[in-house]
């Protein structure tokens, strides 16, 4: 498959079978349950894909999927890795004082965005998905570090989907966009602003090859005339079959 939905159920949370710490309930939007986080001071939310679920050969992104409630307490940043490698820093409760007191400096900052569904998402990672045998990804947002109480945030799942671009494909001065509208699911890549797919083809002679056939028929036309002139039959009659044949390529040809 091309996408991999791993719903809040699926995923490791540290405390999630503790009430006193997660309730698991229902939300309107969605048929299926979610994690309303209550309070707890270890903030750990794992979730695994199998590499074999997925297409190979392709960059795949993943993505937590969440709301807040319209309270919420120390969730201004978190942080997330993939496979417990390079960890990047994130923002959830997204205000300009929260960013201005926490300076990031691992890169650009990575905040959430709205989805179509009105559930919010931020980046987890990307990923490569070669031959599809490589075991497994862990996909982590976690905030163990402060050690303050933390409560509002309402997890739904993670997404797994292939990225718009893959870091193979930016090929400078040409840009790409996606179409996922193909028969096999596939997002596939074209080609814009750049060099045609397909190179344009004639089916008629081109400007220059008329030029010179139009060139040949005055030369015979003028000999033509030249010899009505000396009235040498023979001639007359070699040169007209001549100039027919030549007529006949030139126009037919």
């Amino acid at each position: 498959m091309s996408c991999r939905w791993i719903p809040a159920r699926e995923l490791s949370i540290a405390w999630g079978d503790n009430p006193s710490y997660w309730k698991w309930t229902r939300h309107a939007s969605c048929s299926s349950e979610v994690a309303e986080l209550l309070n707890v001071c270890w903030l750990d939310i794992t979730g695994r894909v199998d590499r074999k679920e997925l297409r190979v050969g392709t960059r795949y992104s993943a993505f937590l999927v969440f709301k807040l409630r319209d309270r919420t307490k120390c969730l201004e940043k978190a942080f997330v890795s993939l496979n417990n490698e390079k960890t990047k820093t994130v923002f959830l409760d997204v205000n300009q004082e929260n960013i201005n007191n926490n300076n990031n400096n691992d890169g650009p900052l990575i905040l959430p965005h709205r989805r179509s569904d009105d559930w919010s998402e931020i980046k987890l990672g990307d990923f490569f998905n070669g031959s599809g045998d490589d075991g497994h990804v862990d996909m982590m947002l976690f905030e163990k570090i402060d050690g303050r109480w933390k409560s509002g945030l309402i997890v739904r799942g993670i997404d797994v989907r292939p990225s718009n671009n893959s870091d193979v494909l930016n090929a400078p001065n040409i840009n790409w966009f996606d179409c996922p509208d193909i028969d096999d699911g596939d997002a596939v890549l074209h080609k814009i602003n750049g060099y045609n797919d397909v190179a344009s083809t004639s089916s008629g002679p081109t400007t220059d090859h008329v030029t010179i056939r139009m060139c040949l028929v005055l030369l015979f036309c003028l000999v033509f005339f030249l010899l009505c002139l000396v009235k040498s039959h023979t001639s007359i009659l070699v040169l007209f079959s001549l100039m027919f044949f030549f007529l006949s390529v030139a126009f037919f040809g």
